[in-house]
């Protein structure tokens, strides 16, 4: 357990993630310009923002998303992957992105 600067212990607070459920509610939730803005934030690759786009945004199955784009079903899906694990991180603890993720 970590110590303070007057060496008592302290606990720290398990933080708390941005289930893929949640990002996927906030990607569809209709509010374009916001999911836009919110996207931006996370500083995805243009890669990782075509999947989102397809797989989250248009709700495509990844194996359709990979046809659709041209790549193999394996790098859309690595693509999405990271994509959500970084927008995950970017939005945890936003409070509008949290409250249209409801």
């Amino acid at each position: 357990m970590p110590r303070n600067r007057k060496g008592a212990r302290v606990k720290l607070e398990e933080e708390k993630i941005m289930d893929e459920k949640a990002v996927k509610r906030f990607l569809q939730c209709g509010a374009g310009p916001v999911v836009d803005l919110a996207i931006e934030m996370a500083n995805l690759t243009w890669k990782e923002e075509l999947a989102v786009t397809l797989c989250g945004r248009k709700d495509m199955t990844q194996e359709r998303a990979a046809e659709k784009a041209g790549y193999s079903v394996d790098t859309m899906q690595r693509w999405y992957r990271k994509a959500l694990e970084k927008l995950r991180k970017s939005w945890n603890g936003v409070w509008w992105i949290e409250k249209l993720s409801e």
